[in-house]
């Protein structure tokens, strides 16, 4: 009956919970785009070369990162997404199979946390350490978050905690509207 997309909504509730700059920028300036940006780190294109799929591509990247997987299956994940062009033009650069390709993936993987995000990164820390001395940690929506958690959790619930809750507060607003205009 009704389709509703909150596009970046876990993204901007990441924003509000880590106020990284870079992501903000993201966020705020549509000429911004970070999928196009990682693509072009890994496959050294400049933005207006880029192709349309690369992007594609580098989005799972993106999201892999966010979520908390590793460079590994990152990369590997990358790699077999690669058209035989794709894999020409990293040889062209220097990287001539999937081990050299899974090191420059652990490199942007390293740039993307601890240049592009760094403020992220910082906050990530200190939600770990705050659960670790404490043994809990709470989202913007109030949620209290307690349990046994690891490092991945500690960052990854709050945020889409928060979007959860956004989302199930406006399908009550939708809900109420309905009543009203029924």
């Amino acid at each position: 009956m009704l389709n509703m997309d909150f596009k970046s909504l876990e993204v901007y509730c990441a924003a509000a919970h880590t106020k990284d700059h870079k992501l903000l920028e993201y966020l705020q300036d549509e000429s911004t785009d970070m999928h196009r940006d990682v693509a072009c780190d890994v496959h050294f294109y400049e933005s207006s070369e880029l192709p349309k799929r690369l992007r594609t591509i580098a989005k799972k990247f993106v999201f892999g990162a966010f979520y908390g997987a590793g460079y590994k299956s990152i990369a590997l994940n990358q790699w077999k997404d690669l058209l035989p062009e794709d894999k020409q033009r990293l040889r062209e650069h220097g990287i001539a199979n999937f081990p050299a390709f899974e090191q420059h993936i652990q490199e942007m993987f390293d740039r993307f946390w601890n240049v592009r995000f760094k403020q992220y990164t910082r906050w990530k820390r200190r939600q770990w350490n705050f659960y670790t001395k404490y043994g809990y940690y709470v989202g913007h929506t109030g949620f209290l978050y307690t349990g046994v958690c690891n490092a991945r959790q500690t960052s990854n619930f709050p945020i889409q905690g928060d979007a959860s809750h956004i989302l199930l507060l406006m399908s009550n607003f939708i809900r109420k509207f309905i009543k009203e205009h029924n």
